[in-house]
């Protein structure tokens, strides 16, 4: 069964810290059951976690979202081993989160090189 999981909500523009703020604190992650709950043919899929995982009935994002999707994991603790593969394909895990984080997304989808923190070149 797949535990619990709510959607926060956010506007174009707001501080990626403000948003944060919104988040609940709770006592496990499930990362992939939320995936489940929440994924409806997305475009692309974006997820910010401590990448600790809950392994419920789901073992991989692969079994949720085809793998023409692309999904982009953002890893807020630095674990040694990230819950989803990552580097290949339409993969990606990414250590660390600023305001300017996001616009990664179009930079890897374009498939252009960048400069620290990401802007264009």
């Amino acid at each position: 069964m797949d535990l619990p999981s709510y959607r926060v909500g956010f506007r174009r523009g707001d501080a990626l810290l403000n948003v944060m703020g919104r988040f609940r604190m709770e006592n496990y992650t499930d990362t992939l059951g939320a995936d489940a709950t929440h994924f409806d043919r997305h475009d692309w899929v974006l997820i910010v976690t401590d990448e600790q995982h809950h392994s419920g009935r789901y073992h991989s994002i692969d079994q949720i979202v085809q793998k023409d999707v692309p999904v982009y994991t953002w890893n807020i603790s630095g674990y040694k081993v990230g819950a989803n593969a990552s580097g290949a394909g339409t993969r990606h895990t990414v250590g660390g989160l600023t305001d300017h984080a996001f616009r990664l997304v179009s930079l890897m989808e374009a498939g252009r090189n960048a400069d620290w923190p990401w802007l264009v070149a």
